[in-house]
């Protein structure tokens, strides 16, 4: 179930560029970013039975789209589609377009059982990649290059020290080292 979070960011930087015609893209794990900018993000929960099995997941989305200003404190990282399009956009062929492509990637998903065939993806739009980034991790701050995603959604990063590390979304935050991205 969280790996939904990585389809619903695949499915969000598809609809929104199939809407505004500017790649969108992805900084891992759920956040959606234009020129810099985060102009969406994503929240997932999931709950379950008693019996350990889940009852349902929750995807929640917030897009920034025709916002003119943000407030001085998050000017720098925050954004819309109108403030990096130049553009206003209609509502809801926007969401009908990112729900046209969750639809298909979560089928594709479904099918599959995993982010196998999402994979490639994803990575096309990762940010992250091959980029030097910075996990501030509960146990310990480390560098290391971002190199993809696992199979179940894991950042792949190498520390410098040459070490291979999945890092889970739960647990840590990601950083470019000179600024959110």
């Amino acid at each position: 179930a969280p790996m939904l979070t990585l389809v619903m960011a695949i499915a969000l930087a598809e609809g929104i560029s199939a809407i505004s015609g500017v790649q969108a893209g992805i900084k891992w794990p759920n956040d959606i970013v234009m020129h810099r900018h985060k102009i969406c993000g994503i929240l997932t929960e999931m709950h379950m039975n008693s019996d350990g099995s889940i009852r349902d997941v929750v995807i929640g989305v917030g897009i920034n789209v025709n916002m003119q200003e943000f407030p001085a404190s998050i000017r720098d990282m925050a954004g819309s589609l109108y403030t990096e399009t130049g553009e206003k956009y209609d509502r809801n062929e926007l969401i009908a377009s990112v729900m046209e492509h969750f639809e298909k990637n979560y089928d594709i998903f479904a099918e599959a059982e995993s982010l196998a065939p999402l994979k490639a993806a994803y990575e096309e739009r990762l940010l992250n990649m091959e980029q030097e980034v910075r996990v501030l991790d509960p146990a310990g701050e480390y560098t290391g290059k971002a190199l993809g995603i696992t199979l179940t959604g894991e950042l792949i990063v190498e520390r410098t020290n040459g070490i291979l590390t999945e890092v889970n979304a739960g647990e840590v935050s990601v950083r470019g080292l000179y600024g959110y991205v």
